[in-house]
Order: C-alpha cells, then structure tokens, then sequence
C-alpha cells in the first residue's frame, strides 16, 4: 500500500503533507473500523476491544483538545474527501491563528484534561492534523 499523496509530485513531501495523510484511514472504505497508530506508539496489550467503539475515537491530548498518535476510525469517503480538500486548502497558505481552519476557535473547547481553553488554533498540532480533526470531528460533528 502506498500513501496516496495530497499534493502533486512535483511538490517535496514535507512534514505537513505527511502529518495530514494522517486522514488516509478514513477512505480505507473496505474495513468497518480501522486503528491508527503513529509509528512511535506501542501497545502493551491487545487493543481489539477499541474495535467495539461505535464512534471515531480519539485520546485527550495533554498539549491539544485531541490526540491523533492513536485513534479509531470509521471509514467514510465523504468524510475524508472533506478533509482531504481542507488538506490541500491547508498546504497552500500559511497559517492563521485566529481563523483557525475557516472558523475561529468556538468558546468551551479546552485541552489538559479540561483546564486549559483553547482561545485560539495555537494548541500543538493546530495547523495540522490534530487541528484538522478537532475542526472536524469536534468542533463540526461532535
């Protein structure tokens, strides 16, 4: 399996693109659920029980409302092809901390276990995936 790429190839594949194909999961359309881990991640235990979630499934992030180094996800083509044009859209500005990914940050939405709000798309990973998937399953289908 080869990661399809979000950008054309004349373009180098650079940390960001590499963080946002963090998305490929979710056109894996063949499976029901599919587990993500990043490659520094290393399970202890048999993780089969998060396949009985019935929900994408994300960890808390100590540094961000979410944390995308581990996550169940349900496959959904119009959910990835969402997030693959935000992808895109994303590559080709720079980043803006008030306006986040199109919308300001809403009120309520923290980080830290809840202690820490989230004024603004400065948390770790914001402009990346981490922001992508609190813009979108959070912020837009929590």
């Amino acid at each position: 399996f080869t990661l399809p790429r979000l950008l054309d190839q004349e373009h180098a594949l650079g940390f960001a693109e590499m963080a946002l194909l963090k998305i490929t999961p979710f056109s894996l359309t063949q499976y029901k659920k599919v587990q993500f881990l990043d490659g520094d991640v290393m399970p202890t235990r048999n993780m089969d029980c998060f396949f009985n979630l019935d929900k994408n499934t994300f960890t808390v992030g100590a540094v961000s409302p979410l944390n995308s180094g581990w996550y169940l996800g349900i496959p959904d083509m119009e959910a990835f092809n969402y997030m693959r044009e935000k992808s895109v859209w994303r590559l080709g500005r720079d980043w803006d901390e008030i306006e986040g990914w199109a919308e300001r940050m809403p009120k309520g939405l923290t980080y830290r276990g809840g202690h820490k709000p989230c004024e603004k798309w400065l948390f770790n990973g914001a402009d990346m995936d981490q922001g992508l998937f609190a813009h979108y399953f959070i912020i837009n289908h929590g």
